[in-house]
């Protein structure tokens, strides 16, 4: 999986394996440079046949401040 865009509440990933479906569930733990892992949960909203995925980011958390060049 590769993150391919970012927001505050949300993200785009390519995920080859394509398994997700909407209204999925998703647990992450995203690496932050020089800070403790981000561990939020995330609604699948879309998945297109190119392998791509959005999630949406759950319980008030936010995607910001994360960035930077780490392999996930």
């Amino acid at each position: 999986r590769r993150i391919t865009n970012l927001s505050r509440t949300g993200l785009l990933m390519e995920d080859r394996m394509n398994t997700q479906q909407p209204g999925a569930i998703m647990e992450l733990e995203l690496p932050r440079p020089d800070a403790v892992p981000v561990r939020l949960k995330a609604e699948v909203v879309r998945v297109t046949s190119g392998g791509h995925v959005a999630l949406r980011a759950l319980g008030g958390k936010r995607f910001h401040g994360l960035g930077g060049s780490v392999e996930l």
